[in-house]
């Protein structure tokens, strides 16, 4: 039996690493994408707060009204204003582009005060346990038939 060269053994793992970080980009905006359509909305305000980050949770979304102050998410949602080019989302996006395995893992999370009350079921628009089933139809959809282990908001399994 011949032996592979220690190049073509590397050129496998490469591109093994690069299909399992295509695949994990994948299944994080799957589950992202499932999240903020499956999010109760009555503001809005915790549905367009489902953040991707790499390596370490992301921050809380911080909010600047026109005179470029901070304010605070209820104020924010008084007076329509959202997150701009410089928002969490927005680098997600480029930091998912080019996502190798190096980076760490890749979290979907929320940092909305209520949404363990959400999760819980305190909206008419959503049942308790609504979380746990966007990321199972976003599994199941990505073909890993719901096996992945994943974390949700709150500890939940």
């Amino acid at each position: 039996m011949a032996k592979a060269s220690p190049q073509a053994v590397a050129n496998v793992v490469a591109e093994l690493r690069a299909y399992a970080a295509q695949q994990c980009v994948e299944l994080a905006l799957a589950i992202h994408h499932e999240l903020v359509v499956a999010t109760p909305v009555d503001t809005g305000w915790a549905r367009d707060n489902w953040i991707i980050s790499v390596g370490t949770r992301a921050p809380a979304i911080r909010v600047r009204d026109k005179g470029g102050r901070f304010i605070s998410h209820r104020q924010a949602r008084a007076t329509g204003a959202r997150a701009g080019r410089g928002s969490p989302q927005v680098q997600a996006m480029g930091l998912l582009a080019s996502y190798r395995l190096e980076h760490g893992p890749i979290m979907v999370d929320n940092r909305v005060d209520y949404l363990v009350y959400l999760a819980e079921g305190s909206s008419p628009q959503a049942d308790h346990g609504w979380i746990e089933e966007a990321i199972g139809r976003a599994l199941a959809h990505h073909g890993s038939g719901g096996k992945g282990h994943v974390r949700v908001p709150g500890g939940l399994r």
